[in-house]
């Protein structure tokens, strides 16, 4: 490892532990995005107005018992919400790891575009500084939706450890342990920012 990939690594860890030690109010998406999904998806029938509440359990990962294929949202509702929700998370968490620099886009993508027992992945060109993150499509879920949208920001995040660790050496040898290793920071940055309480 050279003295320049050495800081850049150095550079990288020190970013996800700024990105660890960050309180959630700093970051937290405002009030109205929550607002306006709600409002796009409960329309006007008596049965979209029950949901209401449902949906707003959803912005605090409560258990709100509404899956994709129950009457209270239909396919398209949740297909959208989900992309809302993912654009939301990559916003938040590119911020907390110092990503702004870099263009990032998301692409919704059917399971069998996705690599083998895989939910996501990443491409990035370190020249453009620019990233494109698969995430599995809400289609093909089979879980309610506040853990499919669990699962979908744990993809966000362990994709973003990707891009923020892209500076380091990579071979084919080191893939593994890197997955581990971001397997691990990623379920650390998203169990500390569940379980934080916002400063008043």
């Amino acid at each position: 490892m050279t003295q320049g990939s050495a800081s850049m690594g150095l550079l990288a860890l020190t970013t996800l532990a700024s990105a660890l030690a960050q309180t959630p109010a700093d970051v937290r998406p405002p009030e109205s995005g929550s607002a306006q999904r709600e409002a796009a998806l409960t329309g006007n029938s008596a049965t979209r107005r029950d949901c209401s509440g449902d949906l707003r359990k959803l912005d605090g990962r409560a258990d709100a018992g509404v899956r994709a294929g129950d009457s209270c949202l239909s396919a398209s509702e949740v297909s959208q919400l989900a992309e809302r929700f993912v654009n939301e998370k990559l916003s938040v968490w590119s911020n907390r790891l110092n990503l702004e620099g870099w263009q990032i886009s998301v692409i919704m993508t059917r399971r069998d575009d996705l690599k083998e027992n895989t939910l996501g992945g990443i491409r990035w060109d370190k020249g453009k500084k620019s990233a494109v993150i698969k995430v599995q499509n809400a289609s093909d879920y089979r879980l309610p939706v506040p853990e499919m949208l669990n699962d979908m920001e744990l993809t966000i995040v362990h994709e973003l450890v990707h891009l923020e660790l892209s500076s380091l050496p990579r071979n084919e040898a080191s893939r593994s342990t890197e997955e581990k290793v971001v397997n691990q920071i990623a379920s650390a940055l998203l169990r500390l920012d569940q379980h934080s309480v916002p400063a008043n």
